[in-house]
């Protein structure tokens, strides 16, 4: 439960009225660390009042976008072809399973093959890696938790450093699920506008407070992430943000997932997402039945809807660009 408090101050627009508190455990690992949020009483974003002062400890080298078995890499890559191709069968069980609505929405914005395309926050680079195969020649990432820097291909290289460091013209940069972790919210996509060549867009992949989740499973939403989210934006403070650093948001798209309900469930019964028994591990040793996996995908279908699934999308492109 939280608590009402005028202690914080909100980033985002600076109240400091009928702000909450949370207290919020470290459920991916299992760590149970303990971690303050508040959610603003002004714009409803929820941001982490008490972040650790090692927070490269909460990455280790099993951390998802950072490493994984040889099995779980195949069951991605099947995965993540379906989900850009919808096709292949193996590449469809696995999908619906564990969606990734994202690359659907990637591909659906039709950005041309010879775009410049930058990932932030990329991880080892998989949704660039999906679009090297499909035919994109100018990609990059970067992530400054990789333990070095990779080189894929002649044509996509990702390297270990923060976007502050970057220069260069580029016609999209993307934060999949990444600009959550970033403390600086405004200054991070003030320099990602810098950035963008004419015509450029921005394209955030965000959880959002304004959810069915949060409001339902409260400090066991499974997107909470503590400690690694620093921020989980209300559709109200990410427009706030966006317009901060100079940006306008063209769409918002709704791209929630069965995920947000069975590992929320597990997060209420003390199960944490990596543990032997949770669905992300060994969906066979798990608590939910497929009919039960299909039934919440059912019920995320209709949060999305209804504009209140816990996952989406934006395209941003420069404020001034509106008006010139």
């Amino acid at each position: 439960m939280g608590n009402a408090t005028n202690i914080y101050r909100c980033e985002i627009c600076d109240n400091v009225t009928a702000n909450v508190r949370y207290k919020a455990r470290e459920m991916m690992f299992g760590m149970y660390d303990d971690f303050t949020y508040f959610e603003c009483g002004a714009c409803g974003c929820l941001q982490l009042a008490t972040p650790p002062a090692d927070m490269g400890c909460y990455y280790p080298p099993s951390y998802y976008s950072l490493s994984g078995s040889k099995m779980a890499r195949v069951a991605n890559w099947l995965r993540d072809e379906y989900a850009y191709t919808k096709t292949g069968i193996l590449g469809r069980m696995v999908f619906a399973l564990f969606p990734k609505f994202g690359l659907q929405t990637i591909k659906q914005q039709q950005w041309p093959q010879s775009a410049r395309i930058l990932d932030v926050g990329c991880g080892t680079g998989a949704i660039l890696r999906v679009l090297a195969r499909h035919g994109y020649q100018y990609l990059h990432g970067i992530d400054p938790y990789l333990a070095q820097d990779i080189t894929v291909s002649s044509t996509l290289r990702i390297e270990k450093r923060a976007l502050d460091t970057m220069t260069g013209d580029w016609d999209v940069i993307m934060f999949n699920h990444s600009l959550e972790h970033i403390s600086a919210q405004v200054e991070t996509l003030r320099h990602a506008c810098r950035l963008l060549a004419p015509g450029g867009v921005c394209f955030v992949r965000i959880p959002t407070a304004s959810s069915f989740a949060w409001e339902h499973y409260r400090t066991d939403w499974v997107n909470m992430d503590a400690p690694r989210h620093y921020f989980l934006h209300s559709h109200k403070s990410i427009n706030l943000v966006a317009a901060q650093a100079g940006f306008h948001v063209n769409a918002i798209v709704q791209e929630s997932s069965a995920f947000q309900f069975w590992a929320s469930e597990q997060y209420q019964r003390g199960i944490s997402l990596m543990a032997p028994v949770s669905c992300m591990t060994n969906p066979l040793r798990s608590a939910f039945a497929w009919r039960q996996i299909r039934a919440y995908q059912v019920q995320a279908d209709e949060m999305n809807r209804t504009n209140r699934g816990d996952e989406i999308a934006l395209v941003l492109t420069p404020a001034a660009a509106q008006h010139s």
